[in-house]
């Protein structure tokens, strides 16, 4: 049954990328859709089992590639993988549509979508306590679906935090933006780059729904890869902004365009610390949880400005270019 759900989120994102082609003026929609998502559907799964087994290589070996336990699969690794499928077929039929890289920040909300409705998908895991769950209910008042979920265990019944509800409604939220900046400001796809900004909060928002997580896979020692993996996405795009907009216009280095990817590098300094102050509060003067995940917002904060200001030089570079 879940991997029907799966399935089906390929489909209704495939759907809803065949209706946005009508402004991308693709001459064969339907089938454009349809290899889009067959090459992300290809590529996700594969990038997703690859980066897990290189991510706990060292721990388990080549083991974990014929598992197909979900916690034995790298999200990270398949939305990477979903997106590149995509802008892969993308690039060899680019004859198609008015480009590949526009047709790519038209499928950016339907990648977004996608990955929301995969998410809810995880919901048949979390039935039984196996995935995108966070911590044990303990308010009456939160224990009702989507907040949370409930799982029979041998001593009985336990509610827990749904988090993956929460990463649906990120991803949810990250499609609905692009949509609608995409309706106000008509064919933006074509010049814009609302692929690398949709992957950017996207990787954002999860550094904040892994740290709630009670069950993960993917993990270091005590330090989550995927947290490590989403700022490892988020630095680059950061570094890539500064690059764009060097070469737009034409300048020589300068310290001033490394100021956002600075700024980001603080940010994840901060969240670190946060982290690290949550998992060993004795080495913090035994600062509250809740502490921790404001400053760890704060953090998020400074990252998000810091991607503002870089997405507004390099639209300034882009219009005098």
């Amino acid at each position: 049954m879940p991997y029907v759900a799966f399935i089906g989120a390929f489909i209704l994102s495939g759907l809803m990328f065949r209706f946005r082609l009508r402004g991308g003026r693709s001459e064969r929609p339907w089938l454009t859709a349809v290899f889009v998502q067959l090459c992300a559907l290809i590529l996700g799964v594969l990038m997703s089992k690859a980066v897990y087994v290189l991510c706990q290589v060292f721990r388990y070996g080549l083991s974990p590639l014929f598992s197909l336990d979900i916690n034995r699969f790298s999200f990270v690794g398949f939305a990477a993988g979903t997106l590149l499928g995509a802008r892969l077929f993308m690039n060899m039929v680019d004859h198609t549509s008015h480009g590949s890289v526009p047709m790519t920040n038209l499928y950016a909300p339907c990648w977004a979508m996608l990955l929301a409705l995969v998410r809810a998908g995880e919901y048949f895991f979390a039935k039984d306590g196996l995935t995108g769950v966070g911590e044990e209910v303990e308010i009456a008042a939160h224990s009702f679906f989507p907040a949370a979920v409930s799982y029979t265990v041998s001593y009985g019944e336990i509610t827990v935090y749904a988090i993956f509800m929460l990463e649906c409604f990120c991803s949810l939220l990250v499609c609905a933006v692009a949509l609608a900046c995409q309706k106000i400001w008509k064919n933006s796809y074509r010049d814009g780059f609302a692929a690398e900004r949709i992957a950017f909060y996207l990787a954002l928002l999860q550094i904040f729904c892994q740290r709630l997580l009670k069950v993960d896979g993917n993990m270091w020692e005590f330090v989550p890869a995927e947290q490590v993996l989403c700022a490892i996405v988020i630095m680059f795009l950061l570094i890539r902004y500064a690059w764009m907009t060097r070469r737009l216009t034409k300048a020589d280095f300068a310290w001033i365009l490394t100021l956002p990817a600075g700024i980001g590098l603080f940010g994840m300094v901060i969240i670190g610390l946060a982290e690290f102050a949550m998992d060993k509060p004795y080495l913090f003067w035994d600062i509250s949880q809740n502490v921790c995940l404001y400053i760890l917002i704060g953090g998020m904060a400074l990252i998000a400005a810091a991607e503002v200001i870089g997405a507004l030089w390099r639209k300034a570079a882009l219009a005098r270019a």
